[in-house]
């Protein structure tokens, strides 16, 4: 078998980047970070993520990246820290390529990157084409092109024109590859203000790609020349970018076409300066079609045995890794191989092994239809969601907008009533002041005719006498002492202080003001806050309050409101207001 497939796979591996980074002095990574911050500090965590490119520890320094990133609101250093995840997965694990790149989509949507959005779609439709989905890769680089149409970027068109080109490549659609390509190419020649070197790198490995496939050496080695100049020119215009990767790509086209007509002497040199070049930098994917490459050259040297081995390198790696569509290319070179050494028993199980593959490879497509669909079904699913939360949020308006008129209206009549009945309770108070004047009156006339009837009962004149003095013990006490400032005084410890039991204490104090035990040490308390609050004007109520004994501030409003009629605060304000009225008159008198 000849070439063929070889140089898909190569065109494929020039789409992730490489940058030259700097090896740090120390191997500390907070050594290396410290003092830097900002964007310095993204830049350094991204240098280091590049120089483990492919390897699992890049995904480690990614994730540093992502979470400083988000902690900096650095969306293009997230979109690098995806990116990255996107270059590692883009073989292995189509899942997880996936995953990333639905999170690098939204954010290069939301921050209208069409460039860098198309290249992640780009990047999918060739992990659908390197696990053998061609349908389905074509299906997404037609929507690509769609969509690139109808924002008009020339390099999303591009970007779109050189998926499709892949897709029609890597089924055997040479002539519709190669208008793909050079249209891409036109588009990046004529939108020179846009023009990315790499893009037009990719398209001239693309038309080599395709012609030496398609067997047309002739019109190969012109564009082997555009190939070599743009490779120069990446060198030259983005220093960031380690040119390792084009390079290599570049002598493996070489080498393709050197085997296709038959030169293997600089085939073979070719290979060898491929293969020092991967012991610099290994990478994988490199060295798989570097193997490819010699179990290629060894099959047209004839020499059988070192083109098995190379081959059984190839299968395994492929085998490990579910490359399914290499396998089968594989699979097809051995049959053929086999075929042409006259083993036809081992050729045919060879292409009994090859359909089975074909079959499961079917059934892979099949599922990725089906997960399309399903993907469709819930794009349209979220798009009636999301009209009929249009709906909603349009019914919601009109009814908030409703209430929030009527509630206004409510505001302002509850602003009227509050004014007027502030007017009404200070109008009220002297009225408040007034029963609350006749009541003490009836209490007094209530007590002056229980004592006159205690005076005519001797017996109950000899108890009045006791309960008298006892009061008057109390209030001397109350006065001297004021035990009840501290919260904690209560009852008990009222009748602990008089040295008397309850029920005499009780008594008395019934007997006198008409109160239990309880209330009169509440109401000292009363009193005793309202000359807290006349004496110090800007003394905080919640302040009076503890220091007047009171243990919540509620029960301290309750208590006042019931004995004046009005809470704390009004009182002081009440007395303020008048005592300013007071002075005014008397300055108007006078």
């Amino acid at each position: 078998m000849t070439l063929k497939k070889v140089g898909f796979y190569i065109l494929i591996m020039c789409f992730t980047l490489k940058i030259n980074a700097q090896h740090p002095d120390k191997d500390s990574l907070q050594d290396i970070l410290h003092g830097l911050q900002g964007e310095e500090r993204l830049k350094k965590l991204n240098e280091l993520e590049m120089k483990y490119l492919y390897q699992p520890k890049s995904l480690d320094y990614g994730n540093l990246l992502m979470e400083e990133a988000q902690k900096q609101n650095n969306y293009y250093y997230q979109y690098a820290a995806l990116n990255i995840k996107i270059a590692y997965y883009r073989f292995f694990a189509t899942d997880s390529l996936v995953y990333y790149a639905k999170m690098a989509e939204e954010l290069t949507s939301k921050h209208k990157l069409y460039s860098e959005l198309f290249l992640i779609r780009q990047m999918l439709v060739l992990n659908y084409l390197w696990k053998g989905y061609y349908n389905l890769g074509l299906n997404k680089a037609k929507e690509m092109y769609m969509e690139a149409k109808e924002i008009n970027d020339p390099e999303a068109l591009a970007s779109a024109q050189l998926s499709m080109g892949d897709a029609y490549l890597a089924m055997e659609r040479f002539s519709e590859a190669i208008d793909c390509f050079k249209e891409a190419r036109n588009l990046l020649l004529l939108a020179k203000e846009s023009q990315n070197p790499i893009r037009l790198l990719n398209c001239y490995t693309g038309i080599v790609t395709t012609y030496t496939e398609q067997g047309n050496l002739e019109a190969v080695w012109p564009y082997m020349d555009s190939l070599r100049n743009e490779t120069l020119r990446v060198k030259l215009t983005c220093p960031d970018v380690n040119p390792v990767d084009y390079e290599i790509t570049n002598l493996l086209c070489y080498a393709s076409c050197y085997m296709a007509i038959n030169h293997l002497t600089d085939a073979w040199a070719t290979i060898e300066e491929i293969d020092k070049r991967l012991e610099e930098e290994p990478l994988p994917y490199y060295r798989l079609l570097l193997n490819e490459m010699k179990m290629h050259y060894f099959y047209l040297r004839q020499d059988y045995e070192k083109m098995w081995y190379y081959y059984g390198i190839c299968y395994r790696f492929c085998s490990d890794n579910n490359f399914v569509k290499k396998l089968r290319t594989l699979l097809k070179f051995k049959a053929e191989t086999l075929y042409k050494l006259r083993d036809y028993e081992e050729s045919a199980q060879t292409y009994k092994q090859l359909q089975q593959h074909a079959d499961s490879l079917n059934l892979a497509i099949h599922y990725y239809e089906i997960e399309q669909l399903r993907i469709d079904y819930e794009l349209d699913k979220r798009e009636n969601e999301i009209a009929r939360q249009k709906t909603e949020i349009k019914l919601r308006f009109s009814f908030n907008l409703i209430l929030g008129t009527l509630a206004l209206f409510l505001l302002i009549a509850i602003g009227i009533i509050w004014t007027n009945l502030k007017s009404i309770q200070h109008k009220n108070f002297f009225l408040f002041n007034q029963i609350k004047e006749l009541t003490q009156t009836k209490i007094e006339l209530l007590a002056f005719k229980e004592t006159l009837r205690i005076r005519t009962d001797p017996q109950l004149c000899a108890a009045s006498e006791v309960y008298d003095g006892l009061y008057e013990r109390v209030e001397e006490y109350m006065e001297m002492k004021k035990p009840y400032i501290n919260s904690d005084y209560g009852r008990k410890n009222l009748i602990a202080d008089m040295n008397t039991n309850e029920v005499y204490l009780s008594k008395a104090i019934r007997s006198a003001v008409n109160m239990s035990i309880q209330e009169y040490i509440n109401s000292q308390r009363i009193e005793y806050a309202k000359t807290l609050l006349l004496q110090d004007m800007n003394q905080t109520i919640e302040s009076v309050a503890m220091d007047a004994g009171f243990t919540t501030i509620r029960n301290f409003y309750r208590l006042f409101k019931e004995t004046y009629g009005m809470s704390p605060s009004e009182f002081r304000n009440y007395v303020k207001k008048n005592l300013v009225g007071d002075k005014h008159n008397t300055a108007d008198e006078q």
